[in-house]
């Protein structure tokens, strides 16, 4: 979503301000590529109750987990009873199919608040780093939380990104 916002405040400044983001790669990393590729692989094989474990293991910290398991139970559960396979497969194939390329960072003149989730092992904080370091207008905030900032810090989140909001509206 974020990387979206980022290409349509590139594209339609007119309509975006400011906005954050979380969890974008751009950095090229031939291990994160390898793990993606291990994951769909789990996918493609029919080995769907595999695939919602692995993906709901890299989307929280070990920590968040732990502490919640019933939390994990129902998530899973959500995405194996609510999701189809296909719309799952839509979902995972588009987010690794779009090209940070799209984007041309340095040239992005809106406020972006950038999130470096410290325990996100599906896109880790070096490319929250590198991404502030293109962006002209960034702010590089850190959460101690996996990739899926919304569910296991979402007051946080909701208080950062209010705050930004407020600063660069």
């Amino acid at each position: 979503g974020g990387t979206l916002a980022m290409l349509l405040a590139q594209t339609r400044p007119d309509l975006v301000k400011s906005c954050c983001v979380s969890g974008v790669a751009v950095l090229r990393d031939a291990p994160r590529g390898y793990r993606f590729r291990a994951i769909f692989d789990l996918f493609d094989n029919g080995h769907l109750d595999d695939f919602v474990e692995v993906v709901v293991e890299e989307s929280f910290s070990l920590k968040w987990r732990q502490d919640n398991p019933k939390k994990v139970e129902t998530i899973q559960g959500l995405l194996l009873k609510e999701r189809s396979p296909e719309s799952l497969s839509l979902l995972f194939r588009a987010a690794a199919r779009f090209s940070r390329h799209a984007i041309k960072f340095k040239s992005l003149s809106v406020p972006v608040m950038v999130i470096a989730a410290e325990d996100d092992s599906l896109v880790e904080p070096q490319h929250a780093e590198h991404l502030s370091e293109l962006l002209p207008a960034s702010e590089l905030v850190r959460m101690d939380c996996g990739h899926a900032i919304s569910i296991e810090s979402g007051f946080e989140l909701a208080q950062l990104s209010a705050s930004f909001f407020e600063r660069n509206h």
